[in-house]
C-alpha cells in the first residue's frame, strides 16, 4: 500500500466526520436558537408591515387586567375566496403580534363560526356582520372582552380600512383597559340639547348627532353663560364639545386654554353664518385661534362649484347651490382615521382655516378641504341671495384648495399672564383640537332624515357628518398614542410592471380594436336594415341583395374574429410578462446562490488541486 492510497483514506475518513460533525452541529444550533431566540422576531418588509408602532407597543404595555380578543372568521365557507384568506391571516398574524407585546395580558382565540352551530350563534348575538357570497354567511369580525365583562367588536373587517387596523385595533384593546365611558364637556350657544324654541314658541327634541353622542359617551352640558367657567375644568371631562362660541370672557377662554395645557383635547365647531344660530348674530368667534396662528375669518364664506348641492329652484328647476357643500371623498383626507372611508359630507356656508406665518409652534393638518373651483365670498350676500345660481358667477379657480376642518396641534405658548403657581406656560404635551369651520354639518337637515315608526326614532343617515363628528371624538378621547397613530401602508403588493404591460399593451391594440369596433357597428345597421326590408317585403329581396346580406353576415363574423385575436394578443403578453416575472422572482435568487455556490466549488476544488501537486511533489523529494 503506498503512502498516497493512505493519504486519500485518511482525508476520507477526516471528510466524513468532518461532515458528521457539521450536522452534529447545526443540530445543535438550531435547537439552541429556538430556545435563545424565542420571541425575537425580524421583519424585512419594505414599510415594516408587521412592526408594531411605538404608540401600540405604549398602549399594550400599560394593560393591568386579562384581555380576550376573539377573531371569528368563516374560513370553511370562505372556500377559495383568497382575498378572505389572506386578510383574515393578515388580522391574525397582528393579533398575534398584539398578544406578544402584552406580556401575557391579551388572549387568542380563532373561532370558525359554521353555519347552524352555537359559534354562529354567538357572533350574530355580538352583532358581528354577515356577508354572502354564496350559500353559507361568511363572518369576518373581531370581538374582545375584559375581566368585567365589557365588550368591544368590530362587526366586519372591511379591506378598504386595511391601513387602520392596527389601530382599529390598538382602539379596541385601549377601550377595553379603560373600562369606563369618556366624559365630554359641551359647550354650546346652539339649540343642540333641544329645548323651548322662542321662534316657533315649542319644545324641540335633541338633535340627531347628540343621541348619537350619547351613545358612546357621557355628556355633560357647561353653560357658556353663566360667567363660571373662570374655574379650572372638571378633571372628569376629558374633551370638550365646543359649538359656535360667541365673544367668551377672558376667564372662559383662559379655563379651555389650561384645560388642553394639561393634556385635555376639544373640538370646535364654528362658523360664518350658523343657519340655526338664535337671534340676528350669526357668526362665532374664538380668540385663541388667533394667538396660535390660525386664521379664520367671521365674515367670510367659501363658495365651491365642484362640491355645490343641487337644489329646487323656481319652477321646480334644480340648481347647484354653492353656499351649500357635498365635499366628497376627493376632498377628505384618507391619511386620518377621522374621514377615511367617508363617502361625503354635508355643509352649509362654510368658513375656512389657514395658518399664518406667525404660526411657528402649531400645525394645521387638513380633514376636510374644498376643491380648487372655490372662492371667499363675504356672508353679507347670503340673506339678499335669491338665485343661488347668482353665486357661481363669483366664484374664481384657485390653486389653493379651501381648509374647512382640520386638526390643530404643537405645543403653544399661553396667551395669559401667570396668575398663580398652577399656571401654564406652555403645553406639557402638544395639543389637539378637532376644529371645523361650520356647525350647519351638526343639524339633522344636513346628513339624516329622522322617522317616527311606533314611537320609536328612526335616524335614516344620507351623509357621512356623524361618523365624521364620531370618528374624531373617538380619536381624540383616547390615549395620545391613538391620536398620534397614522395609517400604515396596505399589505397588498400590486405586480406594477403588471400594470404597465396591460396599459402598454391595451393602447397598442386600442386604435385597431377602435376601427374594428366602429367597423362592426356599421356592418350590424347595414344588415339590421336589410334583414328588417326582407322581413317587411321579403317578395322584394333580389339575388344581390341577398348575396349582400350574406357578405355582411360573414365580414361580421370576420371582425369578431379579429377581435377576438387582438384580445388574445393582449392577454398572451401580460401572461408572457408574468410567466418572466416569476421566473425572476422565483429562480433568480436561488440560481444566483447556485451560481455563487459553483464558483466557490470551483475555486476550492482548483485549490486542493494545487495542494495536492505541492504535497506529491514534496513527497517525491
Amino acid at each position: 500500500m503506498s503512502i498516497n492510497d493512505n493519504h486519500s483514506r485518511s482525508r476520507k475518513l477526516t471528510d466524513r466526520v468532518g461532515l458528521i460533525t457539521i450536522g452534529l452541529l447545526f443540530v445543535l444550533a438550531v435547537s439552541i436558537s429556538s430556545q435563545l431566540l424565542r420571541g425575537i422576531r425580524l421583519d424585512l418588509t419594505e414599510n415594516k408591515l408587521y412592526t408594531l408602532s411605538e404608540g401600540t407597543i405604549r398602549i399594550l404595555e400599560s394593560i393591568d387586567e386579562p384581555i380576550t380578543l376573539r377573531l371569528y372568521y368563516s374560513a370553511t365557507a370562505s372556500g377559495d375566496k383568497q382575498l378572505l384568506h389572506g386578510y383574515a391571516e393578515r388580522a391574525e398574524t397582528l393579533l398575534n403580534e398584539f398578544a406578544a407585546a402584552a406580556n401575557g395580558s391579551i388572549r387568542i382565540q380563532l373561532i370558525d363560526p359554521l353555519p347552524f352551530t352555537e359559534e354562529e350563534e354567538e357572533a350574530q348575538m355580538l352583532g358581528l356582520t354577515a356577508v354572502y357570497l354564496g350559500v353559507d354567511p361568511i363572518y369576518l369580525g373581531i370581538m374582545g372582552s375584559n375581566s368585567t365583562d365589557g365588550i368591544e367588536s368590530i362587526p366586519f373587517l372591511d379591506i378598504s380600512r386595511e391601513m387602520f387596523l392596527e389601530y382599529d385595533l390598538a382602539r379596541m384593546v385601549y377601550s377595553l383597559a379603560k373600562q369606563s365611558k369618556p366624559v365630554i364637556g359641551l359647550m354650546s350657544t346652539l339649540p343642540i340639547n333641544g329645548g323651548y324654541n322662542p321662534a316657533t314658541g315649542q319644545f324641540e327634541a335633541p338633535w340627531s348627532i347628540v343621541t348619537k353622542i350619547e351613545t358612546l359617551f357621557e355628556l355633560r352640558t357647561l353653560d357658556v353663560n353663566s360667567g363660571n367657567l373662570g374655574a379650572p375644568i372638571d378633571p372628569d371631562i376629558s374633551l370638550l364639545l365646543i359649538v359656535q362660541p360667541k365673544q367668551l370672557s377672558d376667564a372662559t377662554l383662559y379655563a379651555i386654554e389650561q384645560f388642553l395645557f394639561g393634556g385635555g383635547r376639544a373640538l370646535l365647531f364654528l362658523d360664518p353664518f350658523a343657519e340655526t344660530s338664535p337671534g340676528t348674530d350669526n357668526a362665532s368667534d374664538f380668540a385663541l385661534l388667533k394667538h396660535w396662528g390660525i386664521d379664520y375669518q367671521s365674515d367670510m364664506f367659501v363658495g365651491d362649484v365642484r362640491f355645490a348641492l343641487p337644489v329646487i329652484g323656481e319652477g321646480q328647476t334644480t340648481l347647484r347651490h354653492a353656499g351649500l357643500l357635498s365635499i366628497e371623498a376627493t376632498g377628505l383626507s384618507d391619511d386620518s382615521v377621522i374621514s377615511m372611508g367617508i363617502a361625503s359630507i354635508n355643509l352649509g356656508f362654510s368658513g375656512s382655516l389657514s395658518i399664518t406665518e406667525e404660526a411657528s409652534s402649531v400645525q394645521l393638518s387638513p380633514l376636510v378641504q374644498s376643491s380648487r373651483s372655490a372662492t371667499l365670498l363675504p356672508t353679507t350676500l347670503i340673506p339678499q341671495l335669491v338665485n343661488p345660481a347668482d353665486l357661481s358667477t363669483l366664484i374664481q379657480e384657485d390653486s389653493n384648495p379651501k381648509i374647512l376642518a382640520g386638526i390643530i396641534s404643537g405645543s403653544p405658548t399661553s396667551a395669559f399672564p401667570a396668575t398663580s403657581d398652577a399656571h401654564l406656560q406652555r403645553a406639557l404635551t402638544p395639543i389637539s383640537v378637532f376644529v371645523a369651520a361650520d356647525t350647519d354639518l351638526l343639524t339633522d337637515r344636513y346628513w339624516a332624515q329622522v322617522q317616527n315608526q311606533f314611537g320609536q326614532k328612526v335616524i335614516v343617515p344620507f351623509a357621512g357628518n356623524a361618523d365624521f363628528v364620531i370618528n374624531a371624538l373617538d380619536n381624540l378621547s383616547g390615549s395620545d398614542d391613538l391620536i398620534g397613530m397614522r395609517s400604515r401602508a396596505v399589505y397588498t403588493r400590486p405586480f406594477t410592471k403588471v400594470a404597465e404591460l396591460r396599459e402598454y399593451a391595451d393602447a397598442k391594440f386600442r386604435l385597431r380594436r377602435d376601427e374594428l369596433e366602429g367597423e362592426l357597428t356599421i356592418t350590424e345597421q347595414r344588415l339590421a336594415a336589410l334583414q328588417t326590408a326582407r322581413a317587411d317585403e321579403p317578395q322584394l329581396i333580389n339575388q344581390n341583395q341577398q348575396a349582400e346580406i350574406s357578405r355582411f353576415v360573414a365580414q361580421r363574423l370576420r371582425i369578431r374574429k379579429d377581435l377576438r385575436q387582438i384580445q388574445r394578443n393582449l392577454n398572451q403578453d401580460i401572461e408572457a410578462l408574468g410567466t418572466r416575472l416569476k421566473l425572476v422572482n422565483i429562480l433568480l435568487m436561488p440560481m444566483l446562490v447556485a451560481i455563487a455556490g459553483i464558483a466557490v466549488a470551483l475555486y476550492r476544488r482548483q485549490r486542493k488541486k494545487v495542494w495536492r501537486q505541492q504535497g506529491n511533489k514534496g513527497l517525491s523529494v
